[in-house]
């Protein structure tokens, strides 16, 4: 149990770093409307975590309860963060409409300078999920950065154009929304698991044990 708290400590830093880290203008999720609140939101909790997770080395070392405890509570409070993040940024949706020949029949849809029209795309009728372009918005910063810091211009050109393409044949808006929902079962079992681990310890040592 000891050594299972321990590896929750290193967990809980490690993710407080990966959190600050998404400062970077590269990660912003979620809605224009509340998306820089989540960026500022997650960075100050990253901070967070790298406090708690030393918190929690120390307690798992000195055998400290009150260490113990509150670590255990910050665990809690993170996984009730994630559920909310994952849901602010995972349920949103956007109507996303497709031009299409005002007259949809073939042949005058093939009549060169037909008039267009406006329709919601059939594809996503109830709305298409926020996430898809958040992605798409990340991969085309993180491809213009990418380049940016390649001198040569033919090797510039030809690392956008092969990152752009990977990206996009890789990862179609159906497969982006169930690799999100994945992510946050990951993400949602860990947090459970380090919590667990936690309480049990605090118990533990409650009982006057060591945990060993």
């Amino acid at each position: 149990v000891r050594g299972a708290a321990q590896v929750v400590g290193v967990v809980t830093i490690l993710e407080g770093v990966c959190q600050f880290g998404t400062w970077m203008p590269s990660f912003l999720w979620g809605p224009p409307s509340y998306d820089w609140l989540l960026q500022h939101i997650c960075s100050a909790l990253g901070l967070l975590s790298i406090c708690a997770g030393a918190l929690c080395l120390r307690g798992v070392r000195r055998l400290e309860v009150r260490s113990i405890a509150n670590a255990k509570r910050f665990r809690n409070f993170h996984l009730l963060w994630t559920c909310l993040w994952f849901c602010l940024v995972g349920l949103p949706t956007e109507i996303v409409y497709r031009s299409v020949p005002l007259i949809d029949g073939w042949p005058a849809s093939a009549i060169p300078g037909m008039p267009k029209k406006l329709v919601v795309d059939p594809d996503w009728p109830n709305g298409k999920p926020h996430v898809c372009r958040d992605m798409s918005n990340m991969k085309d910063r993180l491809t213009t950065y990418m380049t940016s810091t390649r001198r040569n211009p033919l090797v510039r050109n030809v690392f956008g154009q092969m990152y752009t393409r990977v990206l996009g044949k890789v990862l179609p808006c159906k497969q982006v929304v169930q690799m999100f929902w994945c992510w946050m079962a990951a993400e949602m079992a860990v947090k459970v698991l380090c919590a667990g681990a936690l309480a049990r310890l605090e118990l533990v040592v409650l009982n006057g044990g060591d945990g060993r």
